[in-house]
């Protein structure tokens, strides 16, 4: 996977549970239900509304939930920054850790790392385990700050030891990687594994990378498979095209054309390169489809302007022979 495939919505996850006065409590608690199944009624909203301005931040925070998101109104960032800040002044880390949101992602304001930050530190100080992911983010890729991956897995530790998914995964890539610790297969397998017990897909693909590559396991594309299925179940594009080229070459199964395209073409329509390149090479040479050059030369094209080299070798192949 390339490495710098990040920040996919990681941090969109809704916080809807509070702890409030018993006779609120009860109130908000239906509208945090409703809420999770983006079943919003305008009851519910008037009840939040109530709450909210009688001071209760954790109104204020849903509220802002429901016009981050669009749940049961018209989704707008400008409402919803106003009511994440009043939840934010009261304390409440959550709020804080949706304001930097809005400013790391650009969402109603200018996009701007360091106020980001600035919210994520208030909210990771209260241990909110999403804040300190966000900021271990910050660190792995340097935005706005100065690249520095101890520190990101400081903050990554922080919050995988609160069970984050996202956290396990981040230092899983490290240890794979070798960013600053040294490179070590294994311990990137056990906290690909804590992650992908909580469904995390990039940590299936992960593992299925390590017993695809034979790396720190042995090699074993059975396994491999599985854990590229998991992944693909939920859309992610690089184990399906791995699941594609499992077939493409017949690696642990038999060979199979047709379902080594289906495969890249799932991965294609959400932009990867390879699998792209791959179906231009099905095209290219007749594999499992008519040949067709054309077809070929746009899929290597869709490839080439993601930078995949192989494809521009393959379209001045393509445009000496045509010559």
């Amino acid at each position: 996977m390339i490495r710098n495939t990040i920040k996919i919505l990681l941090s969109l996850i809704i916080f809807l549970n509070f702890s409030v006065l018993n006779a609120q409590e009860e109130s908000n608690s239906n509208i945090s239900s409703n809420n999770a199944n983006h079943h919003v009624s305008q009851k519910d909203i008037a009840s939040l509304e109530k709450l909210s301005n009688q001071g209760n931040a954790g109104s204020q925070f849903n509220l802002g939930d429901l016009y981050y998101f669009g749940y049961g109104v018209k989704q707008d960032y400008t409402i919803a920054k106003d009511y994440y800040e009043k939840a934010a002044k009261q304390g409440n880390d959550m709020a804080q850790s949706r304001l930097g949101d809005l400013y790391y992602f650009g969402y109603g304001v200018k996009q701007d790392y360091k106020v980001a930050k600035y919210y994520y530190e208030e909210s990771a100080n209260q241990g909110n385990d999403m804040a300190q992911f966000s900021l271990g983010d910050i660190y792995y890729f340097g935005y706005g700050v100065k690249q520095d991956y101890s520190l990101a897995e400081y903050y990554y530790e922080k919050s995988a030891k609160q069970g984050n998914a996202n956290s396990q995964f981040k230092i899983g890539e490290l240890y794979y990687f070798g960013d600053e610790v040294k490179q070590d297969y294994k311990v990137a397998k056990d906290w690909y594994e804590k992650a992908s017990k909580q469904g995390n897909d990039m940590a299936q693909s992960s593992l299925g990378e390590l017993y695809y590559f034979g790396n720190g396991v042995k090699q074993d594309y059975k396994i491999a498979k599985d854990w590229y299925e998991k992944a693909a179940k939920q859309g992610n594009a690089r184990a399906q095209f791995r699941i594609g080229e499992i077939y493409d070459f017949g690696n642990g199964v038999k060979q199979d054309y047709k379902i080594a395209k289906d495969w890249y073409e799932k991965a294609s329509r959400q932009g990867n390169a390879r699998a792209q390149f791959s179906l231009g090479e099905l095209y290219y040479f007749g594999y499992g489809v008519k040949q067709d050059y054309k077809v070929a030369k746009d899929w290597y094209e869709k490839a080439a302007k993601q930078g995949y080299s192989k494809a521009n070798e393959r379209l001045k192949l393509i445009k000496l022979n045509s010559k």
